[in-house]
């Protein structure tokens, strides 16, 4: 399932014309055993860096509600060059920076990740 969760998003950044630097790469909704933490079995986002430099997400932010792009920002977060940053959609930002406030809605929702001046990076269906 992951496989095919990955392909998705991947085809639709590709068939949306999509030139940004960082880009949603995976996510799992309902997590029953997959990551365990404080809270549970959080659900969470995974974010893809395609460029050979780290990439700075200051002015960025991620949200699980399209008419709210930016509901949870992503200031002083880093995603590695050529690697990935894993956000935790725990609905408890105060267990880190990668926490997000919101949890992922398995019956369909869509995640929107926002860049610098407000330009719509990507979207996913839940």
């Amino acid at each position: 399932m992951r496989r095919l969760v990955r392909a998705f998003l991947l085809c639709s950044l590709l068939l949306a014309g999509c030139s940004a630097d960082v880009v949603l790469n995976e996510f799992v909704a309902l997590n029953q055993d997959g990551l365990i933490g404080p809270s549970g079995s959080p659900d969470w986002i995974e974010l893809y860096n395609m460029t050979s430099g780290e990439v700075t997400l200051d002015e960025w932010f991620i949200s699980d509600d399209v008419g709210l792009p930016e509901k949870a920002p992503l200031a002083g977060l880093t995603v590695p060059a050529n690697g990935h940053l894993l956000l935790i959609a725990s609905g408890e930002p105060t267990l880190g920076d990668n926490h997000l406030p919101f949890r992922l809605n398995g019956g369909g929702e869509t995640i929107v990740l926002t860049g610098p001046q407000g330009r719509e990076i990507g979207r996913a269906h839940v």
